[in-house]
C-alpha cells in the first residue's frame, strides 16, 4: 500500500513538471509569434474596415491623391463646442474620423483643427466672426433650442471648413441642404458624401493647371443653356469648351489635348468622318461621355395633348458603340420606382386642379455598388431612359454597369404611344417583371 502511494505521488509530480514545462514552451511560442508578426507587419501595410457600410474604406483615387501630397493641406473645421446639437456632433465626428483616415496615407501633410465660432463671450466679436465666415462663403444654419424654462433661443452653426494649401483657400460647406428631405436625411446624406467633398476640396486646392473638357457640337446636341448646370459644376475643376466637328482631319489635332469629350443628346445622323475623328481620339487614350437618346420622347409634348408617339431615332452611332462593347436598345423603360409629375385633376370652378401622380417613364435610380463614380450618390432622377446591353468578348475591355433600374421594371418597344391616361389607372405589378436593367455603363 505504501509503495502504491509513493508511485502515485511520483506520477503526480512528474505530471506537474510536464504541465509546467508545456506552459512555458507555449508562452515562449506565443511571444515568438507576436514578435514575428510585428516584424512582418513592419514590411506590409494594410487596414481592415469592419463597419457594415465600409465607412472607413477610401477609394483608390482618394488614397493616391492624398499619398501624393507634397505640402500640408490644412483644414479649419467650424464644428466644435459642448453646446453643439447632437446631429452636428455626428457630422463633426464623421469629419474627424475621415480626416484621421486621410492622415494614414497623407501623414503630416494632412492637418486639421476644429473651431467653435461662437466661443467668444463678446457679442460683437462673435458677430464679427460670423460676418467674416459668411463673406468667405460659409453658409450658417440657424437652430431653435428650448431652454429649461420652456422658452426658445437661436443658435448659429457654421457646418463648414476652410481648406488651405500654401496661399490657396477653398471654402467647403459640409451640410448639403435639400428642401425635399427631412433634416435627418439631409444630415445622413452629408455624412455619406464626406469623402467626395473633402477629396474634392483637396483637389481644388492643390491643382496646378486646368485640364480641358469639350462639349461636341454639330449634330443637334444640347445647347449651352441646356447644359449650364453641369458646365458650372465642371468649371470648378476643368476648363470647359465647345467644339464643332466639321469632318476634317484637323479636328483630330484640335481635340487631342482634351481630357474628356461630352456628346450630349445628339438628334441628327453622324457622318462617317466625324465618327472616325472620335474613334481616333479614343484610340489615343481619350475619354468620351456618351449621353445618348435613341428614342425621342419629351414630356413637354404632352402639354396640349393627352398622348404622344415615342419613336426610334437612329444616329449612325450604333455600330461604333457596338464595337466598343455596348448596345443601347431602342426601347423605353417604365419603373414602379419613379418620379411624380403634376397632372390636371377635376375642374374646380373655372380652373383645373393639379395633383402629383407617379410617372413610370421617369425612373428614380438608386446607385448601388462601390464604383467611385456613383459611390454615396443620392437617388438620380431619369427621363425616358433606355437600357444598355454589354456585348463582345474583348478581354481588354472591362464593363462596369453603374446605374440600374429597380426590381420592378417594364420594357416598352419603340415606336410607343405614351398617354397621360396611365396615371389614372393602377399598374399591374406582374407586367413590371424586368429587373435591374443597366442604363449607364463604364468601359
Amino acid at each position: 500500500m505504501v509503495e502504491v502511494e509513493k508511485n502515485n505521488k511520483g506520477q503526480k509530480l512528474t505530471s506537474r513538471k510536464q504541465y509546467k514545462r508545456q506552459s512555458i514552451l507555449m508562452l515562449i511560442l506565443v511571444i515568438v509569434l507576436v514578435l514575428l508578426l510585428n516584424i512582418f507587419s513592419s514590411f506590409f501595410f494594410t487596414r481592415f474596415d469592419l463597419t457594415s457600410e465600409k465607412r472607413y474604406t477610401l477609394s483608390d483615387q482618394t488614397i493616391d491623391m492624398v499619398s501624393d501630397l507634397h505640402n500640408v493641406v490644412y483644414f479649419k473645421v467650424y464644428l466644435d463646442g459642448d453646446m453643439l446639437p447632437y446631429g452636428f456632433k455626428r457630422l463633426r465626428n464623421a469629419v474627424k474620423e475621415l480626416l484621421d483616415e486621410f492622415r494614414v496615407y497623407g501623414n503630416e501633410n494632412i492637418q486639421y483643427e476644429f473651431i467653435n465660432p461662437s466661443s467668444s463671450v463678446d457679442k460683437k466679436e462673435r458677430e464679427s466672426i460670423y460676418k467674416n465666415l459668411y463673406e468667405k462663403g460659409l453658409l450658417p444654419t440657424t437652430l431653435k433650442e428650448r431652454d429649461a424654462e420652456g422658452g426658445t433661443s437661436q443658435k448659429i452653426v457654421f457646418p463648414g471648413a476652410i481648406v488651405t494649401y500654401g496661399d490657396r483657400e477653398v471654402i467647403l460647406n459640409l451640410l448639403k441642404s435639400n428642401p425635399s428631405l427631412t433634416p435627418e436625411m439631409a444630415l445622413n446624406n452629408s455624412i455619406q458624401d464626406l469623402e467626395y467633398e473633402l477629396s474634392s476640396a483637396i483637389r481644388k486646392a492643390t491643382r496646378k493647371e486646368y485640364q480641358k473638357i469639350g462639349f461636341i457640337e454639330g449634330h443637334g446636341e444640347l445647347e449651352e443653356m441646356e447644359v449650364a448646370d453641369i458646365v458650372k459644376s465642371l468649371s470648378e475643376f476643368y476648363y470647359v469648351d465647345r467644339i464643332k466637328l466639321s469632318g476634317h482631319l484637323n479636328n483630330i489635332y484640335e481635340i487631342k489635348d482634351y481630357a474628356c469629350l461630352i456628346i450630349a443628346k445628339p438628334d441628327t445622323v453622324w457622318s462617317e468622318q466625324d465618327k472616325f475623328i472620335i474613334d481616333q481620339y479614343i484610340m489615343n487614350g481619350g475619354k468620351v461621355l456618351w449621353l445618348m437618346d435613341f428614342v425621342q420622347a419629351e414630356l413637354r409634348d404632352l402639354r396640349y395633348s393627352q398622348a404622344m408617339l415615342a419613336v426610334y431615332n437612329p444616329l449612325n452611332l450604333e455600330d461604333q458603340l457596338f464595337t466598343y462593347g455596348v448596345r443601347i436598345n431602342p426601347v423605353l423603360l417604365m419603373d414602379m420606382q419613379c418620379a411624380r409629375i403634376p397632372v390636371p385633376g377635376p375642374l374646380v370652378g373655372a380652373q383645373s386642379k393639379y395633383a402629383p401622380a407617379p410617372w413610370y417613364y421617369h425612373p428614380i435610380i438608386l446607385p448601388q455598388g462601390k464604383h467611385p463614380v456613383t459611390k454615396n450618390l443620392d437617388v438620380i432622377s431619369t427621363k425616358f431612359p433606355s437600357f444598355i446591353d454589354t456585348v463582345g468578348m474583348n478581354p481588354n475591355v472591362k464593363k462596369f454597369p453603374i446605374l440600374k433600374s429597380s426590381k420592378y421594371t417594364k420594357v416598352i418597344n419603340a415606336p410607343a404611344r405614351i398617354s397621360l391616361d396611365i396615371v389614372s389607372s393602377q399598374p399591374e405589378p406582374r407586367q413590371f417583371n424586368k429587373s435591374f436593367k443597366p442604363i449607364a455603363v463604364i468601359l
